[in-house]
């Protein structure tokens, strides 16, 4: 006999293309023998795909579809309202799980959801371990989603898939094995035991065992399944910032922390996250600043369960290589300061008033006989909702600290303070600056409001003072360098000068190839500008293809590695001298346009040693501070806020002046090294 307790199974995608990877990959692996069919033998199951409605035709003809329809009912439900804004992919995400978990058939208390990503692939016997704790009565199951590169992993899952059924059925050890071979940067950078490259923030942890076995820490850890105790009307926070603190407030969950009975696998393009890769190891205090203002209770109290991920049995080393990982990744969380409050988060707090304005725009537009069509608010619309927002943050914050001054309740305001008020009001500070130009009209009244909600968040400040948490000691890397990035509108021509004046005596007839790792980045187009025959081709395709890229030798090859390919470098540079013609040129071509690339590992001990090796180091006269630079990147989750960020970097760039000059070693204020390299005959 089934037990009363029904299972839902929630899943939501928006955007053809990953719909796309939904009907053919992810629900290919719910459908495998140990995944639905085993927990429909268990359990009375219902499966719920939250899409665009203008999908829903799509999805009833497909397969996918019409296998899970053969072991539990199906249904779709619309989500265009809640997908409408573009801006925030975490505020649509919390607000379709919350519509789902609302629209239970049963009531949600008495309902068990079985939460999925689009972009997840299960092992083929995942839901198998949870029928027992379910049958026990747990009410919240967790287990980690591991990254792997989708350009890489997807060709070989794709291969997995029985052509005969559609079915996708991967057991986990063979699964683990794809994800440690193809795992995503954004794991290479968490891994503590290399220097090579960081993460800008952390809040994941990895290990490198052996090659087969990787130890971890994720904050939070993915809920998989959840039976809630409390269903709040609305979401207040992210999904993952505070669900299990709202809806399971005093459940202990039960964390499938070892691949082998729980594994998923997460698709991630490799260009995700690049651009918060940086060079070097991580600074073991910058990830305590950054971790303590923006972690919740949920984030701190999921960092404390130690994951496995492996494709072999475990090595005899894995205790003592635990132990060590522990008490480093301990002795972080135990040097932050207080958890930030989950409810009204800043970062959900900051776009959640836009977000809302723009779903019930999208309503209205969508009633019978509504007239105009959807339109998204107008820039003007946005600010003053954004404006309105902060001011209602700013309020809470001042009645917050005189709540505290009569009582023990100082923890989150004093370490959350600076983070939450100040660099908004820097924020507001940069908009306005754009309004300024766009809309002189109103300027008066904008200007009055930033300036009065300025000056009440630097009381703020002053009434309180954020701790300086301490940094834990074992395993502590010494400090690493700073990122490279030459893509996007920012990049700056005069980095490269002495490259482009090396180049304009080239004969028409020179042949020129571009390996960039962006194709669309600047520098394909601006050496299209000098003489010669050009060409451009990917450094990946140089990696793979080496001499079968090209159709004949280049007398000439610059190559643009970006942060990850430039790890790769030794065994690159060898594959592009099998395409150079005798007495051609490589030019290696670095730049980091915000910290600059003084502490970067010379990169001439990367270089084989068949290369003559002349480097000529770009010094800038306005070199800023990554915090600065951080808290401009910060202006992409506000209203006009990549408009306003390409206006400063435009600003800088505009004041920005350069020197050159040939080098041993890379100089203080090194903005971009480039590097002649000349085969030796």
């Amino acid at each position: 006999m089934k037990p009363k307790s029904p299972v839902q199974l929630v899943t939501y995608v928006w955007g053809h293309s990953y719909l796309r990877e939904v009907l053919d990959i992810t629900l290919a692996a719910v459908v495998a023998p140990g995944n639905l069919p085993a927990l429909a033998a268990h359990f009375k199951c219902r499966f719920t795909l939250c899409t665009e409605a203008r999908f829903f035709k799509e999805v009833e003809e497909s397969a996918a579809f019409a296998a899970i329809r053969k072991l539990c009912p199906a249904e779709l439900c619309a989500v265009d309202d809640l997908v409408a804004n573009k801006l925030g992919y975490g505020h649509s995400l919390t607000h379709i799980l919350y519509r789902a978990v609302h629209s239970a058939k049963q009531s949600p208390q008495e309902t068990t959801f079985l939460f999925f990503n689009a972009d997840w692939i299960f092992g083929a016997h995942c839901f198998e371990a949870l029928i027992e704790p379910l049958q026990r009565g747990d009410r919240l199951i967790v287990a980690p989603s591991y990254c792997a590169i989708s350009e890489l992993a997807k060709p070989a899952i794709l291969a997995a898939k029985d052509p005969a059924t559609g079915i996708l059925s991967v057991e986990h050890r063979d699964l683990a094995e794809l994800i440690i071979r193809y795992r995503h940067n954004t794991i290479r950078g968490k891994t503590l035991d290399q220097n090579e490259l960081h993460m800008d923030v952390n809040d994941q942890f990895y290990h490198l065992v052996d090659e087969h076995t990787i130890l971890g820490r994720q904050m939070p850890i993915a809920i998989v399944c959840m039976r809630p105790e409390i269903v709040p009307d609305r979401p207040r926070t992210f999904w993952d910032y505070g669900t299990v603190s709202e809806m399971c407030p005093t459940i202990r969950p039960v964390v499938l922390a070892d691949s082998d009975e729980f594994l998923m696998m997460e698709l991630r393009s490799a260009a995700t996250y690049k651009q918060n890769l940086r060079f070097g190891p991580r600074d073991p205090d910058e990830t305590i600043r950054v971790l303590s203002g923006f972690t919740t209770k949920d984030h701190r109290d999921y960092g404390r369960h130690t994951l496995v991920l492996h494709s072999r049995d475990l090595p005899v080393s894995l205790p003592e290589e635990q132990r060590r990982f522990d008490a480093y990744v301990d002795g972080v969380l135990d040097a932050l300061g207080p958890p930030v409050a989950h409810l009204d988060h800043q970062y959900w707090s900051e776009l959640e008033p836009i977000y809302e304005m723009i779903r019930d725009a999208y309503r209205a537009a969508s009633q019978p006989n509504a007239g105009a069509p959807f339109m998204v608010p107008t820039m003007e619309d946005a600010f003053n909702a954004a404006l309105a927002s902060f001011r209602e943050q700013l309020a809470r914050r001042r009645a917050a600290i005189h709540e505290s001054r009569s009582s023990d309740m100082v923890g989150d305001t004093k370490s959350n303070t600076r983070t939450e008020l100040v660099e908004r009001t820097a924020e507001f500070a940069h908009v306005l600056n754009v309004f300024k130009a766009l809309s002189a009209a109103r300027m008066s009244q904008f200007e009055a409001e930033v300036s009065s909600l300025a000056l009440a968040a630097a009381d703020i400040e002053r009434e309180v003072q954020a701790p300086v948490p301490d940094a834990p000691g074992e395993l502590q890397a010494t400090k690493g360098g700073e990122p490279n990035d030459l893509c996007g509108w920012y990049f700056d021509p005069r980095l490269l000068q002495p490259l482009f004046i090396s180049l304009a005596e080239l004969d028409a007839k020179a042949r020129v190839l571009t390996a960039t790792t962006n194709l669309s980045s600047p520098l394909p187009r601006l050496m299209a500008q000098m003489p010669g025959q050009h060409d451009t081709i990917s450094l990946s395709r140089i990696q793979t293809e080496a001499g079968s890229a090209a159709s004949e030798a280049y007398d000439v090859i610059v190559c643009q590695p970006d942060i990850v390919d430039l790890q790769q470098l030794p065994g690159v540079l060898p594959k592009l001298r099998q395409i150079l013609a005798p007495g051609g040129n490589i030019f290696l071509c670095i730049v980091d346009f915000r910290e600059g690339l003084q502490k970067l590992v010379t990169p001439q001990n990367a270089l084989p040693d068949f290369c003559e090796i002349k480097l000529t180091a770009v010094t800038s006269s306005i070199l800023t501070k990554e915090r600065w630079w951080r808290q401009v990147r910060r202006l992409r989750r506000f209203p006009l806020g990549q408009f306003v960020e390409r206006l400063v970097y435009k600003m800088v760039y505009r004041y920005r002046r350069f020197e050159y000059k040939t080098a041993e070693g890379i100089p203080p204020n090194c903005t971009a090294i480039i590097l002649h390299a000349v085969p030796l005959q």
